[in-house]
């Protein structure tokens, strides 16, 4: 078996940890960031609610640094340990995510919550365990993606029955998908350009492709493959 590498110790700075930390955090938009944090403070409050025995050792308090850095965790106070999360507790409080709640059909069914809604809290979860520098656990990464497979196909159900709620995200027009990609080549953005016409190019093949990710995208002979 293959011996995990160990990388040498070396303490950097505080100088060049701000330098770092500033071109690390356009990791993510700021209102993403923020919007990642809400949903994490949301599910873990939902757990020490629920299950305050997993919280023992599942959750833990900031810092007072990490509480200071709005940037990278803007009002939170709380952080999953993503190291050996259990992702049965995630996909618990996802169950509690399925209905849009007090809205029904005219025959009286819920309402779903589209899909794009639950694996929001998902992208949280990576966030997270990409600001705290730690793998997730391979249990959770396979246990996830089947679940979140399953997600897939319970949306796709409710809007065959009506009962899913498609107003949460619209649809972009053609004129603003030109602008959006002139304004990438306009300001260098080679990243923005390529994601936005491969989204363009698929969604005559889906549903939805907001979930799209690079992770899906591989190479082919002479194409790219998006699964």
């Amino acid at each position: 078996m293959e011996q995990q590498q160990q990388i040498l110790a070396i303490e950097i700075s505080e100088e060049h940890n701000i330098s770092m930390r500033e071109t690390e955090d356009n990791f993510k938009a700021e209102k993403t960031v923020k919007d990642h944090n809400r949903r994490l403070q949301e599910m873990i409050s939902w757990v020490r609610d629920e299950y305050p025995q997993y919280c023992e050792q599942g959750v833990v308090e900031l810092s007072d640094k990490e509480k200071a850095d709005k940037k990278r965790y803007y009002n939170s106070t709380h952080d999953f340990v993503y190291r050996n999360i259990n992702p049965t507790v995630i996909k618990a409080f996802l169950s509690t995510k399925k209905y849009k709640p007090n809205k029904f059909t005219t025959d009286g069914k819920p309402v779903h919550y589209s899909f794009s809604h639950t694996r929001k809290y998902q992208d949280a979860i990576l966030f997270g365990a990409h600001r705290a520098k730690v793998p997730l656990p391979d249990i959770y990464d396979s246990e996830m993606k089947n679940y979140l497979d399953s997600v897939k196909k319970e949306k796709t159900k409710a809007k065959k029955g009506g009962q899913l709620d498609e107003t949460e995200a619209d649809p972009i027009t053609f004129e603003l998908y030109r602008l959006l990609c002139k304004y990438a080549i306009e300001e260098g953005d080679i990243f923005t350009w390529a994601f936005t016409v491969l989204q363009w190019s698929c969604m005559a093949r889906s549903i939805s492709i907001d979930d799209l990710t690079f992770g899906q995208v591989g190479l082919g002979t002479d194409s790219l493959v998006v699964e």
